[in-house]
């Protein structure tokens, strides 16, 4: 079954005070189970005991965030998908199955329910992420060589990547775009925030070995939120190139400090970022590089999208979003 988690919230939330034990937790049929975490083994072993919760008349809702890894496993470690397969299986079963976007929404909607056959009816439902880092317990501590890049940053125009290194990101396609950009005479700064992911070794090889890091080329990994929030506020632009998304959330999060975003033109970067943000017309190394150079021309002129017309919310608002829907 499951268990209370007084003990860990207590630490993670760093609260003081008395510390009830983890008790079991004994279900009603007045209780809705919200499964927040994506958890693709953990959730098929408890299949057996959802449905008893069904059964006993609780409502089972599961939040989703993608389905990446079935939609398109080649940029996923290797069988990955089957367990993922699983996963969807048993939260497909669920009362409500609540998205952290229109996009992820209607893929469902469109391409998954009409494949399944002998289910009880189920809500497909959507709400917004919130964006304000230094409110969701954020990591802190800068470098104490950090200034030095910072001065570096400001030097000339400077993109910022945020996002693991991994294959769905396209790091690669735009690191071979800025590679021609160099080549042609454009003197620009690339900046990549994101831990070592999967799939990447020729890639990650390449970017330690390369004749530009340290110079315009740098890659940040496992740097803190308050670390992130600096470069937020010191690039010039976000991109963001990737093939597929859930949501798009540095998008958000630059878009609150006021820096320009480019985008791969995805219909869930066209949902989360409107008319705020230039998009690539595809994911290519020329594609991206042909973008860069027609959004450098309107940002001299000043004439590039800005993004501060985004509506963000808080993590508190995208939360009342969430348990609105909870508690629909």
């Amino acid at each position: 079954g499951y268990r209370r988690a007084s003990a860990f919230m207590h630490q993670w939330l760093n609260q003081t005070g008395d510390m009830s034990d983890d008790e079991a937790i004994l279900f009603t049929d007045r209780d809705i189970f919200l499964g927040l975490d994506l958890h693709p083994s953990f959730v098929p072993a408890r299949d057996k005991l959802l449905q008893q919760m069904r059964n006993l008349g609780i409502q089972v809702k599961f939040v989703v965030y993608d389905l990446l890894p079935i939609t398109m496993p080649k940029n996923f470690p290797l069988g990955i998908e089957p367990i993922f397969k699983q996963w969807f299986d048993t939260v497909v079963k669920a009362q409500e199955l609540i998205c952290i976007s229109k996009a992820v929404a209607d893929e469902i909607r469109a391409d998954f329910l009409p494949k399944l056959k002998g289910l009880p009816p189920m809500r497909v439902t959507h709400f917004q992420l919130g964006c304000d880092i230094e409110n969701s317990v954020p990591t802190i501590g800068i470098e104490p060589d950090a200034a030095a890049l910072f001065e570096q940053l400001k030097a000339v125009t400077t993109f910022l990547m945020v996002g693991t290194i991994e294959p769905r990101k396209n790091h690669e396609q735009v690191l071979i775009a800025f590679e021609q950009l160099w080549a042609s005479g454009h003197e620009l700064n690339l900046v990549l925030v994101g831990k070592f992911g999967w799939n990447i070794d020729g890639l990650a090889e390449k970017l330690r070995g390369h004749q530009q890091l340290g110079q315009q080329l740098f890659w940040l990994e496992g740097i803190s939120d308050e670390y992130l929030q600096r470069l937020y506020e010191s690039c010039d632009a976000l991109i963001m190139a990737s093939i597929g998304e859930g949501f798009g959330l540095p998008l958000i999060e630059a878009a609150s400090r006021g820096l320009p975003l480019l985008a791969t033109d995805l219909p869930v970067f066209r949902e989360v970022a409107g008319e705020n943000a230039y998009y690539f017309s595809g994911a290519k190394a020329s594609h991206i590089q042909v973008g860069i150079e027609a959004w450098l021309d309107l940002y001299r002129q000043q004439l590039h999208p800005s993004s501060t017309g985004l509506q963000a919310i808080t993590w508190k608002q995208s939360a009342q979003q969430l348990l609105k829907l909870v508690y629909a």
